[in-house]
């Protein structure tokens, strides 16, 4: 406690982590799950370090060879940590990093890159896999909005927020083309959550920070999405997303309270 994690130790803890894999490999162990594999990478890194492309091979192998679902679940991770910690001046602070904002604005969009080529290499691979579409609706609009807080040309924002909005419909299309063939306890109101959420700033609730009014038409779009579900899946989506509704909440400053319930609602 209290002592860095410098970037050299960082390195150490790559190299031992691949190493371990290539050990569990060669012993013809069962798959570790996807969450458990990010995880492990993500606490091999200091909380101010941005994944690089090159340490992401080391661990999980070739992007060719590794399942979309996993590719899927870093792309999340990595976006919600862009999104939050590796932007913030006091963590780089505390991990005593010595990057000036110009610095950390460059390993955030860097960020962005890596997380883009994640997805849209796995992409090429499985260009049905809704989980890949809903990581690359997330991670255009956070993009977008990180590039409007930075006074980027107003035609670039508009054309990824666009463009964000056409991947959270079509991982919307895909999620209930995939529904069938899951489970009950494999469902997830997450598509339409997220989708949701960028209405009001952000994907992830917890990062909004500002006032923006949700458009009638994504809306409109979301709630269209959840009662074209098959049979009785609507309605369990629906019951899904009130219940996040009225938890996530909480997550939100008081001001912005009024307007997510109203949307919700």
């Amino acid at each position: 406690t209290g002592i860095s994690l410098t970037r050299a130790m960082q390195g150490r803890n790559i190299k031992e982590l691949a190493a371990l894999m290539h050990r569990f490999a060669a012993l013809s162990l069962p798959k570790l799950a996807d969450d458990a594999m990010v995880d492990a990478f993500a606490a091999a890194h200091s909380p101010a370090e941005v994944f690089k492309l090159e340490d992401i091979e080391a661990v999980f192998g070739a992007r060719a060879k590794v399942k979309p679902d996993t590719l899927a679940g870093l792309a999340q991770a990595m976006r919600e940590r862009l999104a939050q910690q590796w932007r913030q001046p006091r963590v780089q602070q505390e991990a005593k990093t010595q990057r000036t904002d110009k610095q950390i604005e460059e390993e955030i969009l860097r960020g962005y890159d890596v997380v883009l080529q994640l997805v849209n290499d796995a992409l090429h691979l499985d260009d049905r896999n809704w989980r890949l579409h809903l990581a690359r609706a997330s991670t255009l609009f956070d993009l977008a909005e990180f590039q409007y807080g930075k006074k980027v040309d107003l035609a670039i924002y508009v054309e990824k927020r666009e463009a964000a909005f056409k991947e959270y419909e079509q991982a919307a299309r895909l999620y209930a083309a995939a529904l069938p063939e899951m489970e009950e306890k494999e469902e997830t109101p997450l598509v339409y959550q997220q989708w949701f959420n960028a209405n009001l700033g952000a994907s992830d609730l917890a990062y909004v920070t500002r006032q923006q009014e949700p458009e009638t038409n994504q809306l409109a779009r979301v709630k269209s999405a959840i009662r074209a579900l098959p049979g009785a899946a609507a309605e369990r989506h629906f019951a899904a997303f009130a219940k996040q509704l009225g938890q996530s909440a909480n997550s939100l400053r008081p001001e912005l309270k009024p307007r997510y319930l109203r949307a919700g609602l």
